[in-house]
């Protein structure tokens, strides 16, 4: 495939995540509006992340960009479990920047957008980070350690050119504490990012009394995905629908309880639809479901996945501002769900700022002179810039 055709002006890559499905879901109106400025765009992404972009868009060209690989136990993440993982997610941070020196250099890339990936750079062009987690909350039992982690991801931080926070640019955002910025990075917040669009709250009928939305790292997903089917198959009074969050699972769906539907993957109207026709939903708190759901104006019960400190501090946040319940895993009753989700009800979205076209714009005029600027050089040292800082 040709790399640049002559009504492209620039080669972008985009690198999501694969965690869950939100990183890759909140990339696409991204992708969307590169192209719609007549950049070509190349996508990275591994597992679940590539199949979304590939069933997604099936246009754009997807190639595999191995990931970290985290999982949750039953009980969530110990410290000893988190601690065996650091290393090997190192040297895949590592290998992840050595493939994207290389995709720049023989594919003409002149820019780079990576979603939470900080390997996903390259110093020679303009790259972006898009990432809320400034200050990540740790782990209890490493709190010893949070200035030291803090040290770390500020210093991958800081190799990216700006970081775009998908969030609202004002008080202290929906991200609270976790986008604070303490170390003078190059930060802007964009709005909120999702795929989905609210096309007519009025006209939205009730067919559904819940949906439960799946997702992130196994075994947790599945582990959610058992209680949700034991509880909803106690309630055979009620037609529920859970949407699995597979999108590399095209098999049929299988129907295991009469008033239960399975649906492995929803595209992006499918998912629109079915959430809209839910009296009730049930959802995981990271942050592109919350986005999701605020862009839909939807109320829903988030339930953390255990002991992942990042979604309990959301879950706990948006409960306090009052946009939207939240019970533990552990603690989950469906019939509690179904009566309070409706108690609290998402920011509208008058109150949310959109600034992602001019982040992109800005982004693409970067582009510019950085390209010029590197075709005046001549680039007569071709590999110096695309070091990774130690």
């Amino acid at each position: 495939m040709s790399d640049r055709k002559s009504t492209h002006r620039f080669n972008v890559l985009v690198c999501p995540l694969n965690w869950g499905l939100g990183h890759a879901a909140r990339c696409i109106p991204i992708i969307l509006a590169l192209q719609k400025r007549e950049c070509y765009v190349i996508a990275a992404a591994d597992g679940n992340a590539f199949e979304l972009l590939k069933s997604e868009l099936p246009e754009l060209e997807v190639i595999r960009l191995k990931d970290v690989q985290i999982s949750y136990g039953k009980n969530g993440m110990g410290v000893a479990g988190l601690a065996t993982k650091i290393p090997a997610a190192i040297k895949v941070l590592h290998n992840e920047h050595d493939e994207v020196s290389k995709i720049v250099a023989t594919r003409n890339i002149h820019g780079i957008i990576s979603d939470n990936r900080y390997g996903c750079f390259d110093m020679r062009i303009v790259s972006v980070i898009i990432t809320h987690q400034l200050q990540p909350i740790v782990p209890p039992l490493f709190k010893p350690f949070q200035t030291t982690v803090h040290k770390w991801i500020t210093k991958r931080l800081k190799q990216f050119d700006q970081i775009w926070v998908p969030d609202i640019p004002h008080q202290a955002g929906l991200t609270g504490k976790l986008s604070t910025n303490t170390a003078d990075l190059p930060k802007r917040e964009i709005g909120i990012l999702s795929r989905l669009v609210l096309e007519s709250e009025a006209s939205a009928k009730v067919k559904l009394d819940a949906v439960a939305i799946l997702g992130g790292p196994e075994p947790q997903r599945t582990e959610f995905e058992k209680l949700m089917l034991s509880q909803m198959a106690a309630l055979p009074q009620y037609k529920f629908v859970i949407l699995r969050g597979l999108p590399a699972h095209h098999a049929a769906n299988p129907s295991i309880h009469t008033n239960v539907q399975l649906i492995a993957h929803a595209d992006t109207q499918e998912f629109s639809n079915i959430v809209m026709s839910a009296r009730c939903v049930i959802a995981r708190s990271g942050y592109s479901s919350i986005m999701d759901l605020i862009r839909l104006q939807k109320s829903a019960c988030l339930v953390p996945t255990p002991r992942q400190t990042e979604q309990e501090y959301l879950a706990h946040r948006m409960e306090s501002l009052r946009y939207f319940t939240t019970q533990s895993q552990s603690a989950f009753s469906l019939d509690h769900a179904l009566e309070s989700t409706t108690l609290h009800a998402p920011p509208p979205l008058s109150q949310i700022d959109d600034h992602l076209s001019s982040a992109i714009d800005e982004f693409i005029t970067t582009m510019a002179q950085r390209t010029a600027i590197n075709e005046n050089l001549n680039t007569f040292v071709p590999d110096l810039g695309s070091t990774q800082k130690d």
